[in-house]
C-alpha cells in the first residue's frame, strides 16, 4: 500500500482507476494484491478519496489531499521518478491513433471534457518530458493536451510548444507536428 500511495503522487488534479493501472507498477511486491484492491484499501483508510468531475457524470475519479502527497513522495523518492515517467508515457500515450480512439472523436464535447479534467495530469507529462529530455514523451503529451489547451489555455499551450520546439532531438515530424499545433494557436490567439 505505501509503495501504490508514494506512485500515486505522480498524478496531479486526480486519476482515474484505469490510469492508476497504467502508472503504478507493483511488480517488486510478489505478493502485493490486485491494483483496485490497494486502491480501495487506501479510500478506506481516507489516504486518497474519490472526486468525482461535475461536467462528466459516471467518470470516477481519484485524488489524495496535498498534506498526503507531500509526506508520501519524501518517503520513497526513487518509486516517485520511475512513476512520474511512466505517468508522462501514459499520457503522451493518447496522442496515438489507438488510444486517442479511447476519448472519443476529436473535437468532441466528451473528448474535450475529459481532456479538461486531466490538464494537470497532461501538462504535468509536458514538463517531465521536457525536463528528462525525452522527446516522444514531449511531443506526445504536447499533442494530447493541444485539444483543451487550445480551447482554454492557447497562450500556456503556446509556451509548451515553444520549449517542445527547442529540443535537441526533435524529428522533421514530430517538428512538423508541434508547428502546426503552434499555428493553431497562433490564429486563435490572433497573432
Amino acid at each position: 500500500e505505501q509503495e501504490c500511495l508514494v506512485q500515486l503522487t505522480s498524478f496531479h488534479g486526480g486519476f482515474t482507476l484505469e490510469a492508476v493501472e497504467e502508472v503504478v507498477d507493483l511488480s517488486d511486491h510478489p505478493g502485493a494484491p490486485w491494483i483496485p484492491f490497494v486502491v480501495e484499501s487506501l479510500m478506506e483508510k481516507s489516504l486518497i478519496r474519490i472526486d468525482p468531475p461535475t461536467d462528466l457524470p459516471g467518470m470516477v475519479r481519484f485524488d489524495m489531499f496535498a498534506t498526503i502527497r507531500d509526506f508520501a513522495r519524501a518517503r520513497l523518492p526513487d518509486s516517485v521518478q520511475a512513476a512520474q515517467a511512466r505517468h508522462a508515457r501514459y499520457w503522451a500515450s493518447f496522442s496515438t491513433p489507438e488510444r486517442s480512439k479511447e476519448l472519443g472523436l476529436p473535437g468532441s464535447i466528451q473528448r474535450i471534457r475529459t481532456l479538461q479534467v486531466e490538464l494537470d495530469n497532461l501538462q504535468a507529462a509536458i514538463a517531465w518530458g521536457l525536463e528528462a529530455q525525452e522527446t516522444s514523451t514531449t511531443v506526445g503529451a504536447c499533442v494530447s493536451a493541444s485539444e483543451p489547451l487550445l480551447s482554454c489555455a492557447p497562450a500556456r499551450l503556446s509556451h509548451w510548444l515553444q520549449r517542445g520546439l527547442a529540443l535537441d532531438d526533435l524529428s522533421d515530424e514530430d517538428r512538423v507536428s508541434l508547428f502546426k499545433i503552434l499555428g493553431q494557436t497562433l490564429e486563435r490567439r490572433g497573432n
